[in-house]
């Protein structure tokens, strides 16, 4: 199992660049709500290019932005088939939607737009471990984990091969329940401490005798 002190590198300020040969990003983020969210950040044209061969329609060639985008938008699905998450072993249930490329989106080094594919689901309530990979891809790649209160951190991970697994407790958020007893914790215990100190000196007290006599 991967934790934080094996092979995670956590990422300083500056944003996380997309691998210069197939221009692809993952990002996973854990929500608080036990949600996750996968973006899958791609080269639109090159996304068109391998998954459409899949999806059993015929090859559409090079198509305007828009029409690209339209084409992509039915390739969803194909898209999903070829994308795993597993929690425990389990492949994860996911509904996938195609973001377009936006003048304000990410974009590349080379600072071409890149396309995103988002998978969302429901982590398992019991889940310890998840893992991941990307069918479609045959190069290195950057797995960016991601969760409300934490830094993001990256995983390097090459091709269509699977992750190992990774704890869910080094990268999901602190519950605000948990979060919230924290705090409350710390006025509590004084209050204890505070109640046994005067406990302690009322007893000393009670077994004093009058004058200080013993």
């Amino acid at each position: 199992m991967i934790t934080l002190a094996s092979v995670l590198v956590v990422l300083d300020d500056h944003p996380v660049t997309a691998h210069e040969l197939e221009l692809t990003e993952v990002h996973i983020t854990f929500l608080r709500d036990g949600t996750f969210r996968l973006d899958v950040l791609n080269d639109p044209d090159w996304l068109l290019m391998r998954v459409e061969p899949f999806s059993g329609l015929p090859l559409s060639g090079r198509l305007e932005p828009a029409q690209r985008d339209r084409r992509l938008v039915n390739m969803e699905t194909t898209f999903a088939d070829w994308v795993y998450l597993y929690f425990d072993g389990q492949l994860a249930n996911v509904v996938p939607t195609y973001i377009a490329p936006t003048r304000d989106g990410p974009r590349a080094p080379d600072n071409t737009q890149l396309g995103t594919m988002r998978l969302q689901g429901t982590v398992p309530p019991d889940a310890r471990t998840f893992s991941f990979a990307y069918g479609l891809i045959m190069d290195p790649y950057p797995l960016v984990l991601l969760a409300n209160d934490r830094e993001p951190i990256t995983y390097w991970n090459v091709g269509e091969y699977e992750t190992d697994p990774f704890a869910l407790t080094t990268v999901t958020p602190t519950p605000r329940w948990a979060t919230a007893g924290t705090v409350l914790a710390a006025p509590a215990s004084l209050a204890m401490v505070g109640f046994g100190l005067y406990w302690s000196f009322a007893r000393s007290r009670s077994r004093q005798r009058p004058n200080g006599t013993p």
